[in-house]
This record gives C-alpha cells, sequence and structure tokens, in this order.
C-alpha cells in the first residue's frame, strides 16, 4: 500500500523537522544514529487519515516508486558506463553519506545522496537541477506512517540528468520545498533511479562507482547472492540463533541497524553454496518498525559501515550481489 497524495492546502502544516518518507509501504521515519539528525525516512507502512473527498488522483510520476511495485523501479534507463561516487557528509561525519555529483541540462551541478533504502527520488526545490524542471502544478503532501512523517512539493521531470557520465533523460523525481545538506538530504538517488544500475565497491580504496546493470539472470558463480527479487535490494541473512531473517541493502544509514523488536547482534550472508560473503554487526536499534515490502518482514538494515568492508557488485536489475573474495570479519560485538 502505498501512501496516499493530498493537496497540500487541505492539511494542516507540519512541523519543519519531519523526516522524508518514501512513497511506498514499509518502516517510518529512518533516523541515523550516532547523534546526526534525521535521514530521509524509508517507506512508510501507513498513511494519514484523510477524508475521501480530499484525494488527489495519484500522480503518474511519484507513483512509479514503490517497492512494492515490482515494475517501479525498473523505469528509468541510462547510458553511458560508470559513474564514480564518494563519501562525504557533515563536519562531524565528513564519510557518513554516499553522494554523487549530477550535471543537469543547463550544465550546472547538483549533489546527490545516493540512498538505496528509499525507494523514490527527490530534489530540492532550490537545488540547481529544478531550475530546469517541468513541475505539476498541483501542489501535494505526501502522508505516511500515520501521519507521522509528511513533506510537501510537487511532481515533475528533470530534462535530462549526468551522473559522472551515465546520462538519463526524461528523468522523474518528486521536488521537495525544503533545502537540501548532508545533515539532513533532500536530494536523493532513491531505487526509482537506481533499480536498473549496479553498485560496485572495491573495499581495497573505498572506491565506489555506478555502473550498467544487466539483464535478471541465474548467476551461479561462488560468491552470489541473489536478491529477493530485481531492483528490490532485500537478502536473507541468518542469525546468531541460525533464523533466516530479511535485510535492506540500506546506503542510507551510516551503520547497520536492528529492528527495535529483535536483538542487535551479528548476522551473516551466504550465497547458494553455504560461503559466508558479508558479516553484518547490527548493534543500533531501528526507531521503526513494520517494513514488510512484498511480503518480507525486515528485521536488519546493513548500513555503510558493513557495506564498505566488502568489495562486490550488487546488480540491482539483473537481482544478484556477487563478491569476489571471501567475507571480511565484522569488529567484535561490544558485550
Amino acid at each position: 500500500m502505498r501512501p496516499r497524495r493530498v493537496r497540500a492546502s487541505l492539511l494542516s502544516s507540519l512541523a519543519a523537522s519531519v523526516a522524508l518518507a518514501a512513497c511506498t509501504a514499509g518502516t517510518g521515519d529512518r533516523r541515523s544514529p550516532a547523534g546526526m539528525p534525521p535521514a530521509p525516512a524509508a517507506p512508510s507502512s501507513s498513511v494519514a487519515h484523510v477524508p475521501p473527498e480530499s484525494l488527489e488522483p495519484v500522480p503518474p510520476l511519484s507513483s512509479r516508486c514503490g517497492f512494492d511495485d515490482a515494475s517501479g523501479p525498473l523505469l528509468l534507463r541510462w547510458t553511458g558506463a560508470r559513474a564514480p561516487l564518494v563519501r562525504r557528509g557533515p563536519p562531524e561525519q565528513p564519510r557518513a553519506r554516499l553522494v554523487a555529483d549530477a550535471r543537469d541540462a543547463r550544465g550546472t551541478t547538483t549533489e546527490l545522496f545516493v540512498d538505496t533504502g528509499t525507494s523514490c527520488a527527490f530534489v530540492s526545490m532550490t537545488a540547481p537541477a529544478a531550475s530546469t524542471a517541468t513541475m505539476d502544478r498541483r501542489r501535494l503532501r505526501l502522508s505516511a506512517n500515520d501521519g507521522a512523517s509528511s513533506f510537501d512539493g510537487r511532481d515533475g521531470v528533470l530534462p535530462s540528468l549526468d551522473v559522472g557520465g551515465l546520462v538519463a533523460q526524461q528523468v522523474p523525481a518528486f521536488f521537495l520545498e525544503r533545502g537540501h545538506d548532508l545533515r539532513r538530504p533532500a536530494n536523493i538517488a532513491g531505487m526509482a533511479w537506481l533499480g536498473s544500475l549496479a553498485l560496485v565497491h572495491d573495499a581495497a580504496g573505498d572506491r565506489w562507482a555506478l555502473e550498467q546493470g544487466t539483464s535478471p539472470n541465474t548467476d551461479a558463480r561462488p560468491g552470489t547472492v541473489r536478491l529477493e527479487a530485481p531492483g528490490f535490494p532485500v537478502v536473507a541473512l541468518v542469525d546468531e540463533r541460525g533464523r533466516r531473517v530479511f535485510a535492506l541493502v540500506d546506503t542510507g544509514t551510516p551503520t547497520s541497524l536492528v529492528r527495535r523488536t529483535s536483538r542487535p547482534g551479528r548476522y551473516r550472508l551466504f550465497d547458494a553454496r553455504g560461503a559466508l560473503c558479508l558479516e553484518v554487526d547490527a548493534k543500533t536499534t531501528a526507531p521503526w518498525t513494520g517494513l514488510t515490502p512484498r511480503g518480507r518482514d525486515v528485521e536488519v538494515w546493513i548500513g555503510l559501515d558493513d557495506l564498505a568492508r566488502a568489495s562486490f557488485r550488487l546488480d540491482f536489475a539483473a537481482g544478484t550481489w556477487w563478491f569476489p573474495t571471501p567475507a571480511p570479519a565484522a569488529p567484535p560485538t561490544p558485550r
């Protein structure tokens, strides 16, 4: 179930501090650990209660970004081969975010926060790229998580976007009525833009990139883990008791998180042969519950800290996650 889209003028105003919520079924607000201000929220499980007569028809653009929509994340196509990414952040955590610099149709640059834990794509109305967009005249409020998360803006289309050599035309986004910075990002490349690509990491130099994805396949190389579906970055982990649990690959959170109803601990990702590919040390409790996209009850969010220890190719389009080398050990969990 997706959050409802309603005219902003028909709802009471919200505090400026509300976090982003993506346009799909799942969790509530995602808030970063280690004292960082709220990051964009992951998808929300519930919607605000509003009178039926106040609902707008679902716009064709912002409706393309649900994790529960098997086709939504794969709509945007890119040309080019590869786009380098870098790690930046606010002064207190200078490497907490994975970002890219994108050039718009006028050649100006907009910083993008690359977030696999968010299904939609967002651009601040104050971003340079927004000046090139064609926007819907209707002002909308996307409300989720029983009204706990809400944000105002307009659907729109960027005529073109060049992310370090990967180029897309007619790029749909939801344009937010607030500014962007890396404490509280508003320019967010979520899975609506990333679903046809692959995220690549070289642990030796902590080098990150986006590359063209491949067609869905049955890759059986050692070290290959299958996503629950193409364009859907959810995998199965095994916890310390041998239980199989679902995890969302989430570059939007600096550290791995565990659902508040589960115990923090060590989780392991295995390939089809039973070889260990990645250890996840989920020590911090997530401040939300209820992420169940496509019936998968997510208990763990694999954050940037654990992802950075491994070399891999996470091919969203193919639905595969390949690790070329044995799993690096996670640091000991404090007791």
